[in-house]
């Protein structure tokens, strides 16, 4: 899971929009979720809370009740994003083949050679539905990089997996509708986009911005 952002909500009260928090039905969710496909771990890949740098008042109940909830029926694995100030959490986190970071800074050296697990961009693919009202859906995005390891001069391909938000209510890059490249995306020569359900919507050989 990335991107859960608890605490959002308040962010929403302070420009007047009252929506109910959603920290307990995203609590459920990931326990079902654990449930479905056998994980007794889960894994937050950053931006665990929303205030960057602030972890007290209402955001602090919300995210120990999220946690404390979570934590009775399974393990937790927290690598930090750049909303978790006061949190703390792994820089990086590797799993076999995979080298799992938050995105908002460029992974160490020991991630080439890897897949990248990564997150921070929120993607989104939009589209209008037939009465022409604007739809916007989180997507995975699964690419190809060529560049990724010349910052350290070394030519390496690099398998770039890019995850959504799980917090629905924040919004994020879309993918074919935003201008230019976004994080880590810019770094692909090549992406699939594809739908929480597993559906592929979108493959291209490279990152390119259309529009219509």
């Amino acid at each position: 899971m990335a991107d859960t952002h608890v605490g959002f909500e308040l962010e929403l009260w302070r420009q007047g929009v009252k929506v109910p928090f959603q920290t307990d039905s995203m609590a459920q969710k990931i326990l079902r979720l654990a449930r479905e496909n056998g994980c007794d771990t889960v894994v937050f890949n950053g931006d665990l809370k929303h205030e960057i740098a602030v972890y007290r008042g209402r955001q602090e109940k919300e995210l120990e009740r999220f946690m404390a909830t979570l934590q009775e029926q399974v393990d937790l694995v927290f690598v930090q994003g750049n909303h978790d100030g006061g949190l703390r959490g792994e820089p990086h986190l590797q799993l076999g083949k995979f080298f799992v970071f938050h995105g908002h800074a460029y992974p160490p050296e020991e991630a080439l050679g890897k897949i990248w697990i990564t997150a921070h961009v929120h993607p989104h693919i939009s589209f209008k539905d037939d009465f022409g009202k604007l739809v916007s859906l989180p997507v995975w995005i699964k690419g190809e990089s060529r560049s990724a390891g010349e910052r350290y001069g070394r030519r390496v391909s690099t398998r770039i997996v890019v995850m959504p938000a799980f917090n629905t209510l924040r919004s994020g890059f879309s993918i074919n509708t935003g201008e230019g490249k976004k994080g880590l995306l810019s770094l692909l020569d090549s992406y699939a986009v594809v739908l929480l359900d597993g559906v592929e919507v979108l493959k291209t050989d490279r990152l390119k911005a259309t529009h219509g």
